[in-house]
Formats: structure tokens, C-alpha cells, sequence
């Protein structure tokens, strides 16, 4: 993740943006010998990306969200709810699962806040 934040932070640096939140990471499965992950920064403004760093634009979406509260490593009871919220109540999910993580690196485990977020759409 440091590897990743740096690239991205070295070319939006370099074009005068600053981020306007804290690291995106967006889990695209959950198998941990095959781990698939996007590391991301949001910026004010689309930015042209570079050897190392893929630009996005991501559309406008439904997505359910929840925020944690603790350290990192006691998170999943927190997910669990916001994943059995989603078929429960008549939806689906539809990409990646977000983790927004909302404070800086230095806050106290048990103070960290994690936004957690699920496209969805509509089940029929």
C-alpha cells in the first residue's frame, strides 16, 4: 500500500492536486493467496495517469455504507452486517468491496474510522 500511495501521491503532487480524502482501498475478491486490490487517492479534477498509475473516473452509483469505528484487524463484524444488509434487503452487489480509511496513520487503533462501501443494484 506505501509503494502504491507514493506513486499516486508523486504524480498528483507533480500536477499541483492535492487529495481530497484519505486512502481508497477497494477489495475485488477476498482470497488472501490471490489477493486482488486497488489502491486509491480521490482528487478534485480527472488526472492523466501514468506508467505506474491508472486514472478513473467512477460513474455516479447506489451503494450501501457503513463506518467502523476500532482497529483495523477487528473490522469484520462490521462488514459481515453491511454484506447481509445487502440481499436482505432485495439487493445485490455490484463491484468491489471499499474500505475509506478516514483518519491519518498516527490515530489510536481504537479510534480509527473506516468507511465501508458496496455498490448495489436493485435485485429483481
Amino acid at each position: 500500500m506505501g509503494e502504491a500511495l507514493t506513486a499516486i501521491n508523486t504524480l498528483i503532487e507533480r500536477q499541483e492536486i492535492f487529495p481530497s480524502s484519505g486512502p481508497i482501498v477497494c477489495f475485488h475478491n477476498v482470497d488472501l493467496k490471490a489477493l486482488d486490490v486497488e489502491i486509491s487517492l480521490q482528487v478534485p479534477v480527472e488526472v492523466p495517469g501514468s506508467e505506474l498509475v491508472e486514472s478513473k473516473v467512477l460513474p455516479a452509483q447506489t451503494v450501501v455504507r457503513t463506518i467502523d469505528c476500532g482497529a483495523y484487524e477487528k473490522q469484520d463484524s462490521t462488514l459481515e452486517a453491511l454484506l447481509k444488509w445487502v440481499p436482505t434487503n432485495n439487493y445485490r452487489a455490484a463491484g468491489g468491496i471499499y474500505y475509506h480509511y478516514l483518519n491519518e496513520e498516527r490515530q489510536k487503533p481504537d479510534e480509527c474510522l473506516t468507511e465501508m462501501y458496496v455498490p448495489v443494484e436493485k435485485s429483481t
